[in-house]
């Protein structure tokens, strides 16, 4: 009986789960083996992308095999004399050799500095899905809300999740123009901090088939909580309802038998899991990357928080200011059997430094299709303000191996 499933389609299982635990036999019982350390090979290190690349990097896998991933603020790969606030990008070949191509032709011309910036990608039934966060006004700060675009042409053209060109709406914040805007506001500092302002996605196998092969209708978010952002909150929705903010549910707590509650009150959530904590973390942190590791039958997750250091900017605190690399970012990776949980640590590490002490890595990311060793081996993508944003600003990647026990 595939445990999985029935938990996916919210059947209510305790009972079910008793009774198939107490009728295996001992002999008859696998134990699978789970990560429990993580090598990086910093040998394998590769960079790619012209001075001043830019960052962030998260991606998806898609029905054409090709990574599709966001730049922000930088001028990419291939000598463009235009700084791109945010662009989406298909990065084709192996890790040892790869091709970017910024797909520019009908995607918006958002010019650096202008506060928009791309997080969540997501390839499903062949459409590419891509959250834009807002910061509500202009230059880097923390975000607003955002806008759902998605292309079904592998970025040829790009439409609002209302269905109007991309261009036509690319700056506004009418309420049906966005798909997230202020919500569940929280104060800290005397700030308002806004839930789901900006998310990742869980990246479940190429165009999302391992969820297809199990009969997963739902697409997975997560965010961290606007206010204490070690503390991951989550979403889902279904996938034919992805651009429908009212048939998102959100996870509020786990049940007697470890199954998630969902909710459709966003005022409801509650925290899937909680990440190691510092009193200066700030609200540029612990935003997750999550990839389905078919090989390993988990899904792994590499987190990060990011210290705010030395107040710079004009908000009271440090917390919300933009200005969080004095030291590098901290580094985790987890495990779990499903999107939700229950996730288990493999390995943390309060600096992650690849080599030099002048290392400022943030954003640390898994790439959804680079994954061989029957899954033992992985590709870590990170983003580095080394140097002003300068030395190491581009696409930085390296091979991790699992110890599996």
């Amino acid at each position: 009986m595939n445990l999985r499933i029935l938990n996916y389609l919210g059947i209510a299982v305790g009972s079910i789960l008793m009774l198939t635990s107490c009728g295996k036999s001992e002999e008859n019982q696998v134990t699978q083996k789970v990560p429990v350390s993580v090598t990086f090979k910093k040998s394998t290190i590769k960079k790619y992308g012209d001075f001043k690349g830019g960052d962030n990097w998260c991606q998806t896998w898609a029905a054409d095999d090709h990574i599709y991933t966001f730049l922000d603020d930088g001028y990419g790969f291939n000598g463009s004399e235009f700084r791109y606030n945010n662009i989406p990008v298909r990065i084709s070949g192996n890790p040892n050799n790869i091709t970017a191509t910024e797909l520019s032709g009908n995607y918006p011309e958002y010019e650096f500095g202008g506060g928009y910036y791309g997080y969540g990608m997501l390839s499903v039934d062949s459409t590419i899905y891509a959250s834009l966060s807002l910061t509500g006004m202009d230059g880097f700060s923390y975000f607003h809300g955002n806008k759902l675009f998605y292309s079904k042409d592998f970025g040829k053209t790009w439409y609002n999740h209302n269905g109007k060109p991309a261009n036509e709406e690319k700056y506004s914040t009418e309420k049906d123009q966005v798909l997230f805007w202020q919500e569940d506001p929280v104060v800290k500092d005397s700030i308002e901090g806004y839930a789901f302002s900006w998310f990742s996605y869980c990246q479940n196998g190429k165009n999302n088939m391992h969820a297809d092969n199990i009969g997963d209708p739902y697409i997975y978010l997560y965010s961290p909580e606007p206010d204490e952002c070690w503390k991951m909150n989550m979403a889902r929705v279904h996938k034919e309802h992805i651009k429908d903010k009212s048939a998102y549910e959100y996870f509020k707590a786990f049940d007697q038998y470890k199954n998630p509650v969902w909710t459709n009150d966003i005022k409801e959530k509650g925290t899937v899991y909680e990440f190691p904590y510092e009193k200066d973390w700030g609200w540029y942190s612990w935003l997750p990357s999550v990839v389905w590791n078919e090989d390993l039958g988990l899904y792994i997750m590499v987190n990060y928080g990011s210290r705010y250091g030395k107040s710079k900017g004009k908000f009271p605190g440090n917390y919300w200011n933009s200005f969080m690399h004095d030291k590098t970012c901290s580094i985790g990776f987890w495990y779990a059997e499903n999107p939700w949980g229950p996730w288990k640590q493999i390995y943390y590490n309060p600096l992650f430094i690849t080599g030099d002490i002048n290392d400022r890595i943030y954003q640390p990311k898994l790439s959804p299709k680079w994954i061989k060793n029957n899954g033992k081996t992985m590709h870590l993508i990170w983003s580095d303000a080394r140097d002003g944003w300068t030395t190491n600003y581009l696409w930085n990647q390296m091979e991790i191996d699992f110890e599996l026990k």
